[in-house]
C-alpha cells in the first residue's frame, strides 16, 4: 500500500540495443554493457526504467522530457556502441535539441536520495504533500547506514504495524540498521503526525545457553508444487549454535526459538 502512494520519481532510462541482441555478432559483449550499466544504475542508488525502440519512437517531447504514458524522461542512457535505428535516432535528436540528455556514462545523474553505506536499493513517491523514500537492502557486510535527508521534518514508518516513529535526524543525517531483505521506509513531510520516539535498547541483559527449539511451518516445493506443512513436534533443547544437526541443511520455513 505504501509503495501505491504518490508518484513515482524516475527520470532515467536505460536504453536496451534490441538490434544488437537480435541481429549483432557483437551481442554477448553488448549484453555485458547492459548488464553492466543497470547494476551501477543500482548501486549508485538512482531510480530507471528500460525502454526500447518502441518506447522512444512513440513517445512525445516536452520541455525537454520524453514523455511516454505517465513516465517522463530527462537522461537516456544507452551503452557505448549500441546500434540505433535511423527512426529512434531522429527522436533523441530532437530530445537533446530541447534540452534532454543522452550519454553513455552516469556522471550527469543524481542518486534517489544520498546514502552511506553500500548494497541498498532505493525508490522515491512524490504526494501532494510529501516526499517518501524506500530504502531496501540486498546485499553488503554491513547494515549500518547513514542517510542525508533533504529535510528533517520526518517520520520512520514501521511496516509491521503502521506505527510512525520521529526520524531524529541530527544535522540532517538518519542513522538506520537494516538486515539483509529488510526496508525502511522514510516520510519526509511538514504536516505534523503523532509519532513515537525512536526506541532506544539501553538495558543489557544475559543470554542463557538453554532454549528450546521446535519446527513450526514447513515450506514444500515438488512435482505438486507449494505445499505448507505444520508441524507439532515438541521442543527440544539446543545450544546457541546451528541446527542444521535437528532440522537438516535444506529445510525451509519457520521455526520457534
Amino acid at each position: 500500500y505504501i509503495a501505491s502512494l504518490g508518484e513515482r520519481v524516475c527520470e532515467t532510462a536505460l536504453y536496451y540495443p534490441v538490434s544488437d541482441f537480435q541481429g549483432c555478432l557483437n551481442a554477448d559483449a553488448m549484453e555485458k554493457k547492459f548488464d553492466t550499466l543497470g547494476r551501477e544504475l543500482e548501486d549508485r542508488l538512482i531510480e530507471f526504467d528500460i525502454i526500447d525502440d518502441d518506447v522512444i519512437q512513440s513517445a512525445e517531447i516536452v520541455n525537454g522530457y520524453l514523455h511516454i504514458g505517465r513516465a517522463e524522461y530527462k537522461h537516456i542512457i544507452i551503452p557505448e556502441g549500441a546500434y540505433i535505428p535511423d527512426a529512434t535516432l531522429k527522436v533523441l535528436n530532437i530530445f537533446t535539441e530541447c534540452g534532454g540528455s543522452v550519454a553513455h556514462d552516469l556522471t550527469s545523474l543524481d542518486s534517489v536520495i544520498e546514502v552511506e553505506g553500500k548494497g541498498l536499493r532505493a525508490m522515491h513517491r512524490k504526494a501532494d504533500n510529501a516526499d517518501i523514500f524506500y530504502l531496501f537492502r540486498e546485499s553488503g557486510e554491513n547494515g549500518e547506514y547513514n542517510i542525508h535527508l533533504p529535510s528533517s521534518e520526518g517520520y520512520l514508518l514501521d511496516l509491521e504495524n503502521g506505527d510512525l516513529e520521529y526520524s531524529e535526524a541530527e544535522n540532517g543525517v538518519l542513522k538506520i540498521s537494516l538486515a539483509i531483505g529488510e526496508t525502511a521506509v522514510i516520510l519526509l513531510t511538514d504536516d505534523k503526525f503523532d509519532a513515537k520516539n525512536k526506541k532506544e535498547f539501553t538495558t543489557e541483559f544475559e543470554i542463557s545457553n538453554e532454549f528450546l527449539f521446535s519446527k513450526e511451518i514447513e515450506l514444500i516445493c515438488n512435482e505438486n508444487g507449494f505445499q505448507n506443512i505444520n508441524h507439532s513436534d515438541k521442543a527440544v533443547s539446543v545450544s546457541l549454535s546451528d541446527w542444521s544437526n535437528i532440522i537438516g541443511s535444506k529445510y525451509s520455513g519457520s521455526c520457534i526459538y
